[in-house]
Order: C-alpha cells, then sequence, then structure tokens
C-alpha cells in the first residue's frame, strides 16, 4: 500500500487517498506523510461506520520525531 503512495507521490500526485479497515495502515500513513510530503486521506471503515481521516494532519500534530517512531511503538 505504501508503496503505491509513494509511486503516486513521486509521479507528481500531491493527494493520496488510501482505503482500509486495519488500524496498522493508519499507523504507517502517518508516518509516511512525513517522509512523502504529500496528503494522505484515509477511507477508514466500512458501510455506516466509514470515516475519512486525515493523515497529514495527525503528522502535523506530532513532531516529525514521533511521526517516525510511530511504527515502532505501534508494533510492541
Amino acid at each position: 500500500m505504501l508503496l503505491y503512495a509513494a509511486d503516486a507521490a513521486h509521479r507528481g500526485n500531491d493527494r493520496i487517498l488510501i482505503t482500509t479497515v486495519d488500524a496498522d495502515v493508519v499507523v504507517l500513513a502517518v508516518a509516511a506523510t512525513q517522509r512523502l510530503s504529500v496528503k494522505i486521506w484515509l477511507a477508514f471503515g466500512t458501510g455506516k461506520s466509514l470515516r475519512f481521516i486525515s493523515a497529514h494532519d495527525i503528522a502535523t500534530a506530532l513532531s516529525p520525531e514521533k511521526c517516525k517512531v510511530l511504527p515502532m511503538f505501534h508494533a510492541s
């Protein structure tokens, strides 16, 4: 998933939408936002519980250092 997002960013896209039901993808998207310098939106959930999450806004609220280590803390 992030490989496709990185490819889209390198091809000049400045906004990316990722559809997922996995919280791990949300964490990885927040961490990737810092490295890719793009706006990443997540369509999280299904049906009535579908929510749009702005990963780039979460990354802005956290420091770059916290975004970098977020996947490691999430994995433990």
